[in-house]
């Protein structure tokens, strides 16, 4: 089972990384992933890392991968491409905080019972 230890784990080296990346605004992007249960968020809800802290530990395992591919490639301009990569790879499913809550040491099974659509944002109704 994922713990406590593991989110937080998982959350440190999330924001090394990002921080990493010495992008403008990037601490206003972690403060928001912080106050708005990134770390903490299931990925889904019945599949890949339905469990509290999945989201994280789902965007930190597609680092992993897609540095491998980036270690592959031959670039030109190999800064810019590689804080590009982690930027978005961490940032790809952000929109997922609160889409699937749960607690910790429990899956977040629930039942749909309508999807709106409030600014461009997928809001799930329970």
């Amino acid at each position: 089972m994922y713990s406590l230890e593991d989110v937080n784990k998982c959350r440190d080296v999330i924001i090394r990384i990002l921080r990493g990346t010495q992008r403008e605004g990037i601490e206003n992007v972690l403060a928001y992933m912080d106050e708005n249960g990134f770390y903490s968020a299931a990925a889904s809800c019945k599949f890949h890392n339905n469990f509290y802290g999945g989201l994280a530990k789902h965007s930190l395992e597609v680092f992993w991968e897609a540095d491998e591919l980036w270690l592959k490639l031959e670039n030109n301009d190999e800064k810019i491409i590689q804080e590009s990569i982690k930027i978005t790879v961490f940032l790809h499913d952000i929109c997922k905080i609160d889409a699937y809550p749960c607690e910790l040491g429990h899956n977040p099974y629930f039942t749909i019972k309508s999807i709106s659509n409030t600014m461009g944002r997928s809001r799930l109704t329970f």
